[in-house]
């Protein structure tokens, strides 16, 4: 009975006809800045719009008339209806720009004109608990189904809609005489309407208990990825199976699809295809959570560059686009390596997090009589076919830690470092993130800005750059030295700090034998070192 519930309630959510509680439509300009037909008589410079006739009484020469107005509306919506959990509803509307444009210019007894206005008025409503209409009906199934042992319900709905009616018009006008005039013109109207209507259903993770709410609309493969949930997948279209699962709830598959790469068995003990599966209730799924790097496919497959920056003299960015069908999973701080024709390997460090993994970011640093980064500085081109192997690499975030986090960069070791800061961002980690960038000189540090942003937009996040040879056109004034004594210089006791280390193996190695002096724990200390011929050239 209940799965049969479950099933009927998007469609009772249809069935409502309200638009915004009324607020969209109900947004009215000021009178002053829109010609009312009640007022349409004017000859003033507004008549361009609803008496274009009349303003062949104006002065000869150009006339121009330009306002806007920023709208601002909040509503509460009371119901009666005895069976909903509330019974007000909260919503607000906001039109930042409403314009209005009014032109003419008269010569003699000929006047021409145009003009643009919203009609009546309108701006984009939310509701983020919804409207009584869309609660209304899946409340009124309750008192209904009390001898099934039913006591309540739970609904997670939002609104979101806009509104906006625009209307112009252009003229000619004539006077025949001082008591008559004519006009001729083109008039439009067009109206914008958008309305959507958001449920979220919770999926619960077994064994581990992680929870998040899936939107109306996103395969639970989406919700997990969006959340920083990562257990194991592959192709992301339903051929691979890799992200099969035991589900309870009731679900249903995307796009008509049907899950031919599981076994009879599997479907009959309610496995099922997470890419292609979405929520139609509460969901608990048994899945094996991806844990470490060890638990992720390694694979060999194409990539097109999409994109080439330049961040530096010497520090290239490029953007390598997955195939849609075949999306590389990963960890925030692992690696790939680009296979060239002959068959040898360079390494570089994916930059990028793992829920932004439409495209793989690298920065790639130029080295003088390299095989490879050469072709990237003079010849590599957008559109370019470059084939992967990935991922790889055990130095990656280990989110679970309760652990203040150090991360320390040398180089393009940021690379690394920027994928770790945004996956961390990402998941809403709270824990304090110290980030210290070595380099020579100022124009070395080619994201500086970017880092700085961070620390200025997340009070957990500090942004300490390091200069080992300043020179005198940088006029720096923060911290010098090496990268590694300025963290050992902060962080003198390392006992409840997690430490990653990125950069030259001059930096790399020395910041282990001083951090080790500091007492942190060898399990608590990670390192990626950027070996020539294997992560540089």
């Amino acid at each position: 009975m209940m799965s049969k519930l479950l099933r009927v309630l998007p469609l009772l959510l249809m069935i409502s006809i309200a638009f915004g509680g009324g607020m969209v439509e109900n947004t009215n300009q000021s009178a002053d800045q829109i010609r009312m037909m009640a007022r349409g008589a004017s000859t003033d410079l507004d008549a361009v719009f609803f008496n274009p006739a009349g303003l062949t009484k104006l002065d000869n020469g150009m006339h121009l008339y330009l306002s806007s107005q920023t709208i601002t509306q909040t509503r509460t919506i009371t119901s009666d209806v005895a069976s909903l959990n509330n019974d007000t509803f909260e919503g607000t509307t906001f039109a930042p720009v409403f314009p209005n444009f009014y032109f003419a210019y008269k010569m003699d007894k000929l006047v021409f004109s145009a003009g643009f206005v919203p009609i009546g008025g309108g701006g984009s409503a939310e509701f983020a608990d919804g409207l009584p209409s869309f609660e209304a009906p899946v409340s009124a199934l309750v008192p209904m189904m009390a001898a099934a042992g039913v006591t309540g319900y739970n609904l997670d709905v939002e609104f979101n809609g806009s509104s906006t009616y625009l209307g112009g018009q252009g003229s000619v006008s004539y006077a025949i005489n001082d008591m008559l005039s004519v006009s001729v013109g083109a008039r439009f109207f067009s109206a914008f309407l958008y309305k959507e209507k958001r449920m979220s259903n919770k999926v619960t993770l077994q064994p581990s208990g992680n929870e998040f709410q899936l939107k109306d609309g996103d395969n639970i493969l989406d919700g997990a990825l969006e959340h920083g949930v990562s257990f194991p997948y592959g192709c992301q279209n339903g051929f691979c199976g890799n992200c099969k699962a035991k589900v309870s709830g009731d679900f249903s598959y995307q796009d008509d699809y049907k899950p031919d790469v599981l076994t009879a068995d599997e479907v009959a003990d309610g496995v099922v295809i997470c890419c292609k599966a979405e929520a139609n209730s509460d969901l608990v799924v048994e899945v094996h959570e991806v844990a470490g790097a060890d638990e992720i496919e390694v694979r060999t497959m194409p990539v097109k560059v999409s994109r080439i920056e330049k961040l530096a003299d010497d520090v290239m960015r490029i953007f390598l686009k997955q195939p849609e069908e075949d999306t590389l999973q990963f960890l925030a701080g692992q690696y790939i390596e680009i296979i060239m024709e002959d068959e040898s390997r360079r390494a570089f460090s994916i930059a990028n997090a793992p829920h932004n993994d439409s495209e793989i970011e690298l920065h790639i640093r130029m080295v003088e009589g390299g095989k490879f980064t050469p072709h990237v500085f003079k010849d590599m081109q957008e559109k370019e076919i470059l084939r992967i192997e990935g991922p790889l690499g055990t130095f990656f975030l280990r989110e679970d830690s309760d652990n203040d986090i150090v991360l320390v960069a040398g180089g393009t070791g940021f690379a690394p470092i920027k994928g770790m800061v945004e996956h961390a961002i990402e998941l809403g980690l709270e824990n304090k993130i110290f980030i210290y960038w070595g380099a020579r000189d100022l124009q070395d540090l080619y994201l500086n800005s970017l880092a700085e942003e961070w620390a200025e937009q997340h009070e957990n996040i500090r942004y300490i750059p390091v200069l080992s040879d300043a020179s005198d056109e940088a006029a720096w004034d923060g911290r010098t030295g090496y990268v590694h004594e300025a963290v050992s210089a902060d962080h003198p006791d390392m006992f409840n700090i997690d430490v990653y280390m990125a950069g030259p193996p001059v930096m790399v190695d020395s910041g282990k034998r001083e951090f080790l002096l500091c007492n942190i724990s060898p399990d608590n200390l990670h390192s990626d070192s950027f070996e020539i011929a294997g992560k540089s050239e």
